[in-house]
């Protein structure tokens, strides 16, 4: 039984593996001519940028909270502090990245609200490496679920994009689209790990602790 899962969750891998490559080429063969190659520039320029600062949030953490609750696999109690106390850090992280960005990414004199989608995408991805929970699907054996739901969702997402995106009024539309499936498995994990742990106020002296302890992972 756990060879077949494990056949299973490796074969569901590759083929969103196949999914994540595909998936750019035919969505630049739709919107060049659609939209030009602006969007689509824009939105892989996201996906550089989550691979660029999503070190700067987690820092470490996910492999820290994987092999604390890992250890104390028996004691639930403990485990909701780790996570609590390693959701405060990520927070804590992203705030500071947020501020960095405002102050640094536009001008004194800028209109307030006049955020580019490329703005916004930054945004995002500092959000989704704060409240980003899908390591829990490792520890919980559920990485087959999450996989094939992402894959799904990526689907749905190109889908969407080569039926609703005909020409340059959409583009909205296309960055909306493009950016669901992240935000949706965003909000999966998160929910997920809530559900299963929950959320305990922390002292600052354990926060502290904690992120003396993860950062050897985070170097």
């Amino acid at each position: 039984m756990n060879n077949r899962r494990l056949s299973l969750t490796l074969l569901i891998g590759m083929l969103v593996e196949v999914i994540n490559k595909l998936s750019p080429l035919l969505i630049l063969h739709q919107v060049q001519d659609k939209l030009g190659l602006e969007y689509f520039g824009i939105v892989q320029a996201q996906i550089a940028h989550l691979d660029t600062l999503q070190p700067l949030v987690l820092f470490g953490y996910t492999h820290y909270v994987l092999a604390s609750i890992a250890a104390n696999k028996r004691d639930i109690s403990k485990q909701r502090q780790i996570f609590s106390e390693t959701l405060i850090l990520r927070a804590g992280h992203g705030l500071i990245l947020l501020a960095a960005i405002f102050l640094f990414g536009y001008p004194p004199d800028s209109q307030p609200l006049q955020f580019s989608p490329f703005f916004f995408y930054l945004v995002l991805t500092v959000l989704s490496g704060v409240f980003d929970c899908s390591w829990y699907y490792l520890l919980t054996q559920k990485v087959m679920r999450f996989s094939l739901i992402g894959g799904l969702l990526r689907i749905l997402s190109l889908v969407a994009i080569f039926v609703f995106v005909k020409d340059q009024s959409d583009g909205g539309a296309f960055i909306v689209i493009s950016i669901l499936p992240n935000l949706i498995m965003m909000v999966w994990s998160s929910l997920y790990a809530y559900r299963e742990l929950g959320f305990v106020p922390v002292r600052l002296a354990a926060v502290q602790r904690v992120f003396r302890q993860a950062l050897p992972y985070g170097v």
